[in-house]
């Protein structure tokens, strides 16, 4: 009986596993990282993400040597019903990059947003923070706000170099170094096509969870598998 048990649970575990290769071969040839707008339920992610920054990188994100709990007090502070959150997934649901585009008081007269961005430290030099600053330049574009403020160290090279590369003036004040780029007004199409973006990223979000989770499955019923076959050795000895 054990025996007949562990064959059909090995036939099944292989049959998930296979479906497993297929959706995760289907996801990287459809799209490897999309951009999903971040809700107060990604909170865990986030913080996740921001604490796995070390020592420098954690300076550069924030200014100062955040600490784990600093980290967490400024996610609980995000406005995720006003501000913009934007991520960048893998396959395996890891939360490889992600932006912040906070709303500021005016500036020369018209609205403005502060934009913060950090990558995690195995995925950079792959233009994920390049494609954040874009998507958070077609954001104030649709939704009128005039003014992208970046506040970074002068040392942070690669977020100067994407504000610099879209065509923002810099002030630098001592260590620190404040981007400015205006942003024209773009046309009424434009947020029905950023909501479309949005539904295709979440849906592709979507299939990057399930296929978590049919791995977790896979693993859970290796477990048990395994279990079947230790008793069948104990009752046969």
């Amino acid at each position: 009986m054990q025996h007949t048990l562990e064959k059909a649970m090995r036939k099944f575990q292989d049959q998930g596993r296979r479906l497993a290769q297929k959706i995760e071969r289907a996801w990287r040839w459809l799209h490897y990282t999309p951009i999903v707008h971040l809700t107060a339920r990604h909170k865990a992610d986030v913080v996740k993400h921001l604490q796995a920054l070390r020592g420098h990188d954690r300076f550069l994100r924030f200014g100062h040597a955040a600490t784990d709990a600093q980290i967490e007090r400024y996610v609980e502070g995000i406005r995720w019903e006003q501000d913009q959150v934007y991520g960048i997934y893998d396959y395996k649901e890891r939360l490889l990059a992600m932006a912040h585009l906070a709303e500021l008081g005016p500036l020369q007269g018209e609205p403005a947003a502060e934009f913060g961005v950090s990558v995690r430290k195995g995925a950079r030099g792959k233009g994920l923070g390049a494609r954040l600053f874009a998507h958070a330049v077609d954001h104030a574009r649709n939704h009128g706000i005039a003014w992208l403020c970046i506040h970074a160290l002068n040392e942070n090279k690669p977020m100067l170099s994407i504000a610099r590369h879209a065509g923002a003036r810099f002030e630098r004040h001592g260590t620190e170094t404040e981007g400015f780029l205006h942003v024209e007004k773009g046309p009424v199409l434009g947020r029905f096509t950023e909501g479309l973006m949005h539904l295709f990223a979440r849906t592709e979000y979507e299939v990057i969870h399930e296929v978590h989770h049919v791995q977790q499955w896979l693993a859970l019923v290796d477990e048990v598998r395994n279990g079947v076959r230790q008793g069948r050795h104990r009752s046969a000895s």
